[in-house]
């Protein structure tokens, strides 16, 4: 098993672990509930979160498996390839057109080739199959020794975790602080009457209000051509006029600075094709980290800057948003939500892999953090596989920045 399919293979052991620590809290909730020991107000509260976060894990556990079945086809396709070759070398050597020896390096190299692929393959049939933990750990360990000692270390601790979970959600209930409480009352009830307090819920992100608030750092890149166009988004990072894109967005195919670069702002939360363009300068551009910057003179606008975030505080399923001008659209910048899938280093660049869908226009845009923060630069996603973007991290991206527009 290669790297890349190992963490696939953890990744979707961790989901199976979450899906079925929920499932665990929400039967003892019931049985909770049934033996009077819950109020109807925080039995509702509850299972309304394990109902959130086990949505969470199913639909976790359905991307994994989508990327990983889109590996599944490609190695299917490499094993029949090598068959179709081997057949095509063998009907040479029936001819004569090569010599023993040769065929029998080539029938050898080949035969290792496709016991690899059909190895590959049917760890990768076992992972998609998968519907629980104990057989995801089969995929990860497939020998049946050690897949039944990880059977048993994983019923485990899952016999340690619920309960310890169960302790500390009823001490969060037993303990929670009465400052903040919600006072429900019955309809047309007086004052006096008696009313049901329980306490306030943890408030979740308001995506909506921190999506109006950055549009008007948001950009719509624009490259006229003689017969057509080409398009980016991009980002402002600094009121004076200074947006960070990529380098691809504003090169064109012979690495050459594309001669003619517009910039739309989105200063009503869309941009109009009437809109008033701004021509645009490239100060600096680097192609190893596919980075841009480029300049406006917008006199008598206020440009708002994007703050940046930190990159690197960034975790495994944490939720952030891309946001950009895919397919090159006029109107409002587009919004995709997913999650952190992972963090990887590619030639000393750091990259954040994501499940938000990226398509062609959404580079050089931003991703967004639950604070309204840029993170990540969407760059590239890869073809052959379903729901894997790749952007360049704000803590790669600062330091080329900062060589711009100073700290």
């Amino acid at each position: 098993m290669n790297r890349e399919t190992a963490l696939h293979a953890q990744e979707l052991h961790d989901a199976f672990i979450a899906k079925e620590e929920v499932q665990g809290l929400l039967e003892n909730l019931e049985r909770l509930s049934t033996s009077s020991q819950l109020s109807p107000q925080k039995y509702d509260l509850l299972k309304i979160d394990y109902q959130r976060r086990m949505a969470e894990s199913v639909s976790r556990i359905a991307q994994i498996k989508n990327v990983v079945n889109s590996h599944l086809q490609i190695l299917k396709q490499q094993l029949n390839s090598s068959k179709t070759e081997l057949e095509s070398t063998r009907a040479a050597f029936n001819i004569g057109n090569l010599s023993s020896s040769d065929f029998k390096k080539i029938e050898e190299r080949s035969g290792k080739t496709q016991d690899r692929l059909r190895e590959d393959i049917s760890i990768l049939q076992r992972f998609v199959d998968a519907k629980t933990a104990a057989q995801a750990d089969q995929t990860l360990l497939p020998k049946p020794a050690i897949s039944v000692f990880m059977l048993s270390r994983r019923r485990l601790a899952l016999a340690i975790t619920i309960p310890l979970l169960l302790i500390g959600t009823f001490a969060v209930i037993i303990f929670w602080p009465p400052s903040t409480p919600v006072t429900i009352v019955a309809e047309n009830s007086t004052p006096t009457a008696q009313a049901h307090t329980i306490s306030t819920p943890p408030t979740l992100t308001d995506w909506p209000s921190l999506i109006e608030k950055i549009k008007p750092s948001v950009v719509f890149i624009y490259m006229p051509g003689y017969y057509s166009y080409t398009a980016g988004s991009g980002t402002i990072v600094d009121e004076r006029g200074y947006i960070l894109t990529n380098y691809h967005v504003v090169t064109d195919d012979k690495d050459n600075i594309e001669s003619k670069i517009f910039v739309y702002l989105c200063e009503k939360g869309n941009i109009a094709e009437n809109d008033t363009r701004y021509p645009a300068t490239v100060l600096k551009r680097d192609k190893g980290s596919d980075l841009a910057i480029i300049k406006i003179d917008a006199s008598g606008k206020t440009l708002r800057a994007i703050e940046l975030g930190d990159s690197s505080s960034l975790k495994q399923t944490e939720e952030i948003l891309a946001i950009g001008y895919p397919n090159f659209r006029w109107g409002s910048p587009s919004v995709t939500k997913g999650i952190v899938s992972a963090l990887r280093n590619e030639d000393g660049i750091n990259y954040i892999q994501t499940d938000a869908a990226f398509n062609k226009g959404n580079s050089g845009g931003l991703l967004i953090n639950r604070l309204g923060q840029m993170v990540g630069i969407p760059t590239y996603i890869v073809k052959e596989a379903e729901g894997m973007g790749f952007a360049v991290s704000v803590e790669s991206a600062k330091p080329f920045i900062e060589s711009v527009i100073g700290k």
